[in-house]
């Protein structure tokens, strides 16, 4: 396809369902694709025609920042929503625990005896505690909102989200 649109004299398909919505993408692949290399356009030259958008200025940017910033914006819920709605994939569910039990076993604080000391500590605890009948439960602090798991969360969970754009909720009874 490519091959053909650079030949002289071959024109693009015409599509016939929205001619307006492909119209500036038909003439940058046409132009991209020229004959003649020497009329070819540069990236800067595409960067700076009407076809490619123009990126935020850094005001306009801090207007966004702003109004976001504002408790009666309009956009604030609109992106509040968008953030807290998006969910994590089953893959980075499943995995999500097994990256946190890796990020801890290489974080050691403590030399070999102070961590002797805190293991008999914490036993001894432990033991106390099954004494007057509790019972020992590993439950993450925060886990995944994930798509599997979304219709069980209730609207009223509390709901986080981590550096990387992961929404994590608190542990809920149902």
């Amino acid at each position: 396809l490519i091959q053909k649109f650079t030949r002289d004299g071959v024109e693009p398909p015409r599509l016939e369902d929205d001619e307006d919505k492909w119209k500036e993408k038909i003439f940058l692949l046409s132009w991209m694709t020229e004959s003649e290399p020497s009329n070819r356009p540069s990236c800067h030259k595409i960067l700076m025609s009407d076809i490619v958008p123009v990126p935020l200025k850094p005001d306009l940017l801090q207007q966004l920042i702003q109004a976001f910033h504002h408790p009666k914006s309009t956009i604030r819920p609109q992106v509040m929503s968008k953030l807290f709605n998006k969910r994590m994939t089953v893959a980075a569910d499943v995995g999500y625990d097994d990256k946190i039990a890796r990020q801890k076993k290489s974080e050691r604080f403590f030399s070999s005896s102070e961590q002797d000391t805190l293991n008999s500590a914490a036993s001894a605890f432990t033991k106390y505690c099954h004494l007057h009948g509790a019972v020992e439960m590993k439950a993450p602090l925060l886990f995944p909102v994930s798509d599997s798991a979304s219709r069980h969360v209730p609207r009223t969970a509390f709901a986080i989200m981590e550096r990387s754009g992961n929404v994590l909720s608190l542990p809920f009874d149902q």
